[in-house]
C-alpha cells in the first residue's frame, strides 16, 4: 500500500523555483566562480579607461567576438564587455567599501545591449554598420552611473535607463538575483570559454617552457612521457598561431600524440602543477 509519502513523490509535482535559484548559488557557486573568472579576464587584458568611444580602445578579437575591459572615470567600476556586431554582453563589477566595517563588498551584474536593426531606418542601419559602437557609446556613462548607484537591476525600466526605443536590454543576473537563467547560461558559457583560452594562451605556454623531453605526464588519461616540446609558432601565420605550440606525448603503448595548448587546458590541465 501507498503512503503519503509515497504519492507525494509519485504523482504530486513539488517545485519551487527557488530550489533551482538555490543550487545555482550554493551547489554551483555560480557568483564566486563568475567573479574568479572575471578577474583573471581582466587581469590578462588590462582595464583601459572610457573617454568617448569604445572604438578608440584595444580590443582583444577572437575568431567570432571580441572583448575589452573598461572602467569609470571613480575606478570602482569594471564592465567586461563582449562584442558580437551590435550586441553586447556586459559583466559588470561594483566594488564597494563598506566604512563601518572596512570591507569591500563585490556588486556582480551580467546584462545584454543591442540595437534591433528592425526599428531602424536604412540609413540609421548603415551608421551602425560603420561603428557598430554608435549607440553604447551614448549610454555607457548613464550605465556606469547606475552601476556606481548600485542600481544595474533598474535597466529594464526605462524610466531608469533612459534610452531609445531601438535599444534593447536584458538582465541575466544582479547579485544573487537570477533574472534569466538562459542569458546566465549563455553568458557563463562565452566567460568560460573566453577564460579558457586565455589560460591556455598564457599560464600553459609558460608552463610547458618549463618542462623537458623524457618527463613523465599524468592526466585524467594516465601517465604518458614527454617526447616533444613546440613552443616557436608557425611561421606561416601573421598572427600568433597557438594550435602549433603544444606537447607532442606518448601513452603507455607507445602511440604518439600532439595536443596543442587549448587541448591541453581542456583534457589534460591535471599534469600541471601551478
Amino acid at each position: 500500500m501507498k503512503t503519503s509519502e509515497d504519492y507525494k513523490n509519485e504523482i504530486i509535482f513539488d517545485f519551487d523555483g527557488r530550489d533551482i535559484q538555490s543550487y545555482f548559488k550554493c551547489e554551483l557557486k555560480i557568483n564566486k566562480r563568475l567573479n574568479n573568472s572575471f578577474d583573471y579576464i581582466t587581469k590578462k587584458l588590462g582595464v583601459q579607461k572610457f573617454k568617448s568611444s569604445l572604438e578608440d580602445l584595444k580590443w582583444h578579437e577572437t575568431k567570432n567576438y571580441n572583448w575589452c575591459a573598461v572602467k569609470n572615470k571613480n575606478n570602482n567600476v569594471i564592465f567586461l564587455i563582449r562584442k558580437y556586431g551590435n550586441h553586447f554582453t556586459i559583466y559588470s563589477k561594483f566594488r564597494n567599501k563598506d566604512d563601518e566595517y572596512d570591507f569591500f563588498h563585490n556588486n556582480f551584474t551580467i546584462f545584454t545591449y543591442e540595437s534591433d536593426s528592425e526599428l531602424l531606418n536604412d540609413d540609421e542601419n548603415d551608421q551602425r554598420v560603420d561603428n557598430p559602437y554608435f549607440d553604447i557609446d551614448l549610454s555607457l556613462n548613464q550605465l556606469f552611473e547606475i552601476a556606481n548607484k548600485k542600481e544595474l537591476h533598474t535597466i529594464w525600466n526605462d524610466l531608469c535607463f533612459t534610452r531609445a526605443k531601438h535599444i534593447k536590454v536584458k538582465l541575466g543576473i544582479n547579485n544573487e538575483n537570477i533574472d534569466s537563467y538562459d542569458l546566465l547560461i549563455f553568458a557563463c558559457e562565452e566567460l568560460s570559454n573566453f577564460g579558457q583560452q586565455l589560460f591556455a594562451e598564457n599560464d600553459i605556454l609558460e608552463k610547458i617552457k618549463t618542462l623537458k623531453i623524457g618527463n613523465k605526464f599524468n592526466s585524467r588519461f594516465g601517465e604518458y612521457t614527454i617526447v616533444n616540446i613546440d613552443t616557436e609558432f608557425s611561421k606561416h601565420y601573421s598572427d600568433p598561431y597557438y594550435h602549433s605550440v603544444g606537447l607532442t606525448l606518448k601513452d603507455k603503448d607507445g602511440k604518439e600524440k600532439f595536443e596543442d595548448v587549448y587541448s591541453l587546458c581542456h583534457w589534460h590541465i591535471e599534469g600541471f602543477k601551478f
